[in-house]
C-alpha cells in the first residue's frame, strides 16, 4: 500500500525520476538512479532522456511490487493453512444458557430487567471453564454487573451459536428471539436490551471460504437487517448494542507475520461496518449503539484460553465490564444510587 501510494505521487511530481529511485530504494531496495541521471537535477524540466529512465524505473518498480505481493501472499496462504490445520476449537461453555443475576445483599427495588444476547461462539462461551457448568461467562457476568449497579434483578439468556454468521443469526436464531420476547410478555415484562455480537465468522466465510459476496459491504446490508429483526420483535424501547471485537495482538495469530496484521486490518474492515450501522440507526432515533471500547480489550495472553483466540473467564470477565458500561449508556437507565427512579 505504502509503495503504490509512493508510486502514484510519482506520477505528479516534475522530479519523478530521482523520487522514484530514492522511494523505491527505502521501500524495497531498488538500486539508485546512475549518477549522470541525478547530476543535472536543475534541468530535469523536457529531459527527455531523464524521462525515458523514470518510466523505465516505473515499469521495474511495478514488476518489483508484483513478485514482492505474490510473494507475500504465497506466506500469507501458508500460514492460513499452518493455524486452520493445527487448531482445536474448545467446547462451548456447560451449564445454563439462561438465569437471573441478583445484586449481593440487596432485595430487588424495581422491575426486573431482561437482556439478550445474540451471537457466535463468544456468546456460547468458548473457552469457559467447560468443568465449571456455569454457562457462558460473558452474559452472566454482564447481567450480574448490570444488577449490582441498578439494584434490580436481571435476567439474561444466551442464543449463540459457533461459527454463526449474520446469516445464521437471521434463519436460526431469531425464531428464539420471538419465544423469548413472548415469554417476557406473558409475565408483564419486556426484553429491555439485545447484545448482537457477531462479525468475525463473517469475515472467515469472505476469505477462508472464497465468498466474495459476502464482502464488508454486504456484510453491512445484512446486519442491518438482523437488528431491524431484531427492534420489530422486541420493539421501540428495547437497545440493541453492538460490541467491537478486535484480534489485533490476539496470540494465536501474533506470532505469524504478516497474516496477524492483514487479519486485523481485514477485521477492522467489518468492525467499521458494525459502527457505521449502528451511528445511521441511531441518527435515525432508534436505540442502536457500537460499543467501541469493547473492541479495546487488551490481549494478554493471560486473558485467552489454550486456542489463543478465545477468552478464558478472566478475560470474558474483564470484557464484560466494557460491555456492561455501554449497556448503560444503551439502556439510558441511571445508576440505582443516582437518586432517579428507573424508566
Amino acid at each position: 500500500a505504502h509503495l503504490l501510494r509512493d508510486l502514484t505521487r510519482v506520477l505528479h511530481l516534475d522530479h519523478c525520476a530521482l523520487y522514484t529511485a530514492r522511494t523505491l530504494r527505502r521501500r524495497i531496495g531498488f538500486p539508485a538512479i546512475p549518477e549522470q541521471v541525478t547530476a543535472n537535477k536543475e534541468h530535469l524540466h523536457g529531459d527527455s532522456t531523464y524521462m525515458l529512465r523514470s518510466r523505465q524505473l516505473l515499469r521495474s518498480a511495478f514488476r518489483a511490487a508484483g513478485a514482492a505481493l505474490g510473494g507475500t501472499a504465497g506466506v500469507v496462504a501458508c500460514q492460513v493453512a499452518y493455524v486452520r490445520l493445527s487448531f482445536q476449537l474448545p467446547p462451548d461453555a456447560t451449564g445454563p444458557t439462561s438465569g437471573t443475576a441478583s445484586a449481593a445483599a440487596l432485595r430487588s427495588s424495581g422491575t426486573r430487567r431482561n437482556i439478550i444476547f445474540l451471537g457466535d461462539s463468544l456468546v456460547t462461551g468458548v473457552g469457559c471453564d467447560a468443568e465449571a457448568g456455569e454457562g457462558p461467562t460473558l452474559p452472566r457476568r454482564v447481567a450480574e454487573l448490570l444488577s449490582g449497579r441498578l439494584g434490580v434483578d436481571v435476567g439474561w439468556l444466551a442464543l449463540g451459536e459457533t461459527g454463526a454468521d449474520v446469516g445464521t443469526l437471521t434463519e436460526r436464531l431469531m425464531p428464539q428471539v420471538q419465544s423469548e420476547v413472548a415469554r417476557c410478555g406473558a409475565q408483564g415484562e419486556r426484553v429491555d436490551a439485545v447484545v448482537i455480537v457477531c462479525g468475525l465468522n463473517d469475515m472467515k466465510s469472505c476469505f477462508l471460504h472464497f465468498q466474495p459476496q459476502l464482502n464488508p459491504h454486504a456484510f453491512a446490508g445484512r446486519l442491518r437487517g438482523v437488528v431491524e429483526a431484531v427492534r420489530t420483535s422486541v420493539g421501540d424501547e428495547c437497545a440493541v448494542l453492538l460490541p467491537g471485537v478486535s484480534v489485533e495482538g490476539v496470540p494465536r495469530f501474533e506470532p505469524f507475520w504478516p497474516l496477524s496484521t492483514c487479519i486485523a486490518r481485514a477485521a477492522g474492515m467489518w468492525e467499521e461496518q458494525k459502527r457505521t450501522v449502528a451511528h445511521e440507526m441511531s441518527v435515525a432515533g432508534q436505540r442502536v449503539a457500537f460499543s467501541a471500547q469493547a473492541g479495546r480489550l487488551l490481549p494478554t495472553r493471560d486473558i485467552f484460553c489454550r486456542d489463543g483466540m478465545h477468552p478464558n473467564d478472566r478475560g470474558y470477565a474483564i470484557w464484560a465490564e466494557l460491555v456492561a458500561e455501554d449497556l448503560l449508556s444503551a439502556m439510558a437507565l441511571p445508576p440505582k444510587d443516582s437518586g432517579e427512579a428507573p424508566p
